[in-house]
């Protein structure tokens, strides 16, 4: 049966009373008179509001910011884009050296190490895998370095994909000498990897610690030779396979933005490992993505060529 419920005066009436029901619609609310609650509100006014969603436009500055919350989007956005061009900046530190990890990977990388990173500090401007300490570059590298990641087979070009490459540049305000620069800048817990393969770049930052709130994976991919289509199609294939390790994913484009927190420190060791194997797997894919069903082809080629036979400490989620 319908009623009409009167909470403030605990009365249940049979039906519905219009009368209670408009009173109760055009009553101020008793939060709205008391002091604190006003102050709460223009507080609120000046913290919540994000007027900075777009960094292209022209207002995205210091100035342009006009509550706490655009602070921060402000400072956010800011220190991503320094992460994404830490390989041109590095020479601005004196002093700073870098060293050239040797390898079975096909990936030339040079290592900044923080202090933990190298055990110990090698000599020369050569470091082997094995003087590598930092656990989240180890735990990639594990993924990387399984021998079906990396493919050495010609990829057979259409003209579509023919026509793309030889029209695709690289962004010249990068300059010449940073054209394929891979960087690792690293301690014993932490690793900001840059991985400049061909016409797209990889970036993977991550913590691996012992506190499980402290730890994050943030994952950027971007770029590609072919058309900005089959690009847009790769990003699909990229973010198919991380949402399916419940990374939070953002598309536009050929951009994929990808990230994960507060998981154990496992946890982040299996999912480095899987990022590893994605590195690899996705080089060059642009170029095979001939169309929009090619998507679901490469995602489940993925999961067959990598977890057929498991890495130890690997599985995937259901």
């Amino acid at each position: 049966m319908e009623v009409t419920l009167d909470a403030h005066h605990r009365i249940v009436y049979q039906g519905r009373v219009e009368e209670l029901i408009h009173l109760q619609l055009i009553q101020p609310s008793v939060m709205d008179t008391i002091p604190e609650y006003r102050l709460l509100r223009r507080i609120l006014n000046r913290v919540a509001p994000l007027n900075l969603t777009d960094p292209q436009s022209s207002n995205f500055t210091p100035g342009g910011c006009r509550t706490a919350h655009d602070v921060i989007r402000f400072i956010h956005e800011k220190a991503v884009q320094e992460l994404t061009e830490l390989p041109t900046c590095i020479t601005r530190f004196k002093g700073v050296k870098v060293k050239n990890l040797v390898s079975n990977v096909p990936l030339p990388l040079k290592i900044l190490d923080l202090g933990g990173g190298l055990d110990p500090v090698p000599e020369g401007d050569t470091v082997q895998m094995e003087r590598i300490r930092s656990q989240p570059l180890r735990a990639l590298f594990e993924g990387l370095s399984r021998p079906e990641t990396w493919s050495t087979e010609p990829v057979a070009l259409d003209f579509r994909g023919m026509i793309g490459s030889l029209t695709r540049t690289w962004d010249p305000s990068h300059g010449p000498a940073l054209f394929g620069l891979n960087l690792a800048v690293i301690n014993d817990i932490y690793m900001n990897l840059h991985l400049r393969l061909g016409y797209h770049l990889n970036l993977i930052d991550a913590l691996m610690d012992n506190a499980d709130d402290q730890n994050y994976i943030y994952f950027r991919f971007t770029g590609g030779v072919a058309d900005l289509t089959r690009r847009s199609r790769r990003a699909q294939v990229l973010a198919d396979i991380l949402y399916h390790y419940h990374f939070r994913v953002r598309v536009q484009g050929d951009l994929v933005v990808a990230r994960i927190l507060h998981i154990p420190k496992a946890e982040i060791r299996r999912l480095l490992q899987v990022l590893g194997m994605l590195v690899g797997f996705t080089r060059q894919l642009d170029i095979r993505l001939r169309s929009d069903g090619d998507i679901g082809k490469h995602v489940e080629d993925f999961f067959r060529r990598f977890f057929e036979t498991e890495l130890p400490g690997v599985s995937t989620h259901g």
